[in-house]
């Protein structure tokens, strides 16, 4: 077998066969497909049972997701709930793991920073998750990133809802 394979790497072969204008076809076009598969993306929707991790991130297949288009509250801010003083960010966690138990949960892949961080536009059987973050206080609109979100902060901030219920602005310093 391997005498057969030599055979055909004859290198007088191959150099008379790459040379001319018909190689340097050959050659594009095996550097184009090349090319075409390393900048294919190897999956652009990561879907499956969910679990709620730090505001605005899930887990999904062992893959770690930021929710698109939002920003997570500081684990600084405190809110009040009765006399108890709770991390607002283990709030907004709780949240979404109630919006996304027993559902599946659909991300489409926006940017990846690393190839285990992803930045992802995710529908729990079709509720936008990002948008139900913003719009109970519990996430704020990344107006850096898209101002998609940033009618629901609005009306969360009227309404005082989350976040807002307690706070004028998601910094814990004021």
């Amino acid at each position: 077998m391997h005498k057969v394979f030599l055979k055909f790497l004859n290198y007088k072969k191959l150099n008379t066969w790459f040379k001319g204008s018909r190689g340097q076809k050959i050659l594009l076009i095996v550097f184009g497909v090349a090319v075409v598969i390393y900048m294919t993306p190897q999956n652009d929707v990561i879907e499956g049972q969910a679990s709620a991790i730090g505001g605005i991130g899930l887990e999904i297949n062992s893959q770690y997701v930021v929710l698109y288009g939002i920003n997570s509250l500081s684990p600084l801010l405190k809110c009040k709930r009765g006399k108890e003083k709770i991390a607002c960010v283990q709030l907004a966690t709780n949240n979404l793991a109630s919006q996304i138990k027993n559902r599946n949960v659909k991300c489409e892949r926006k940017t990846s920073v690393k190839k285990s961080l992803v930045t992802g536009y995710c529908l729990a059987d079709g509720l936008d998750l990002s948008k139900f973050l913003v719009r109970n206080g519990w996430a704020t609109a990344a107006i850096a990133t898209t101002d998609e979100y940033l009618d629901e902060e609005v009306i969360a901030r009227r309404e005082l809802k989350g976040i807002w219920a307690t706070h004028k602005t998601a910094d814990p310093r004021q």
